[in-house]
C-alpha cells in the first residue's frame, strides 16, 4: 500500500470513528436525561405523597375534633335528658 492509498482512506475513516463517538456521546446523553428525569418524577411523586399523607392527617385530626364534639353532646343530650325524666318523676 502506497503512502497516497493511506492518505485516502485517513477522510472516511475519521468519518466513521466520528460518526462512532457521536452515536455513543448521544446514547450516553439520552440515558443521562432519561435517569434525571425519573429522577424528578421520583421527586415530585414523593412529594406528592408527603402532601396526601398531610392533608389525610389533617382530616383526620378534624375527625377527632369532630367526633369528640359530638361525644360532648351526646353527654349533655344524656344529662337534660336525666333531668327531664327526674323532672317527670317528680311531678308524678
Amino acid at each position: 500500500m502506497t503512502a497516497d492509498e493511506l492518505l485516502a482512506w485517513q477522510g472516511p475513516l475519521v468519518t466513521v470513528v466520528a460518526i462512532a463517538l457521536l452515536g455513543a456521546i448521544a446514547v450516553l446523553s439520552w440515558r443521562e436525561y432519561a435517569r434525571a428525569a425519573e429522577a424528578k418524577a421520583t421527586v415530585a411523586r414523593d412529594q406528592a405523597y408527603r402532601d396526601l399523607a398531610d392533608a389525610q392527617l389533617a382530616t383526620q385530626r378534624q375527625h377527632a375534633e369532630d367526633l369528640a364534639r359530638l361525644a360532648a353532646d351526646v353527654a349533655e343530650l344524656r344529662r337534660t335528658t336525666a333531668a327531664i325524666e327526674k323532672l317527670l318523676r317528680e311531678v308524678n
